[in-house]
């Protein structure tokens, strides 16, 4: 995919987030000015509030080599745990 490509879907997403975010935030931006999401059903500031930094906070990788099913699973299980009042791994 290119950077930020319209078509991709969240595991993309989520690697522009952590590796340009300057993209991620034109990327958001570019949501609330059209009122749409880029990806389906999901405007990408609910990812970034709900799963992405969680998701970076965990020390999950951004990366796209894995299939999206392997990726999502293996997210799930390791924000399973996760306590967001909690700073990081070493408080527990």
């Amino acid at each position: 995919n290119c950077k930020g490509c319209l078509k991709a879907g969240a595991m993309h997403w989520y690697v522009i987030y952590c590796t340009e975010p300057e993209i991620f935030e034109k990327a958001k931006n570019t949501e609330r000015v059209l009122g749409r999401s880029i990806i389906k059903d999901k405007p990408l500031a609910d990812l970034e509030a709900e799963k992405f930094s969680a998701m970076k906070r965990c020390g999950i990788t951004p990366a796209e080599h894995k299939t999206p099913q392997t990726f999502w699973a293996e997210v799930k299980k390791q924000l399973k745990d996760y306590d967001p009042a909690l700073p990081c791994e070493c408080t527990d």
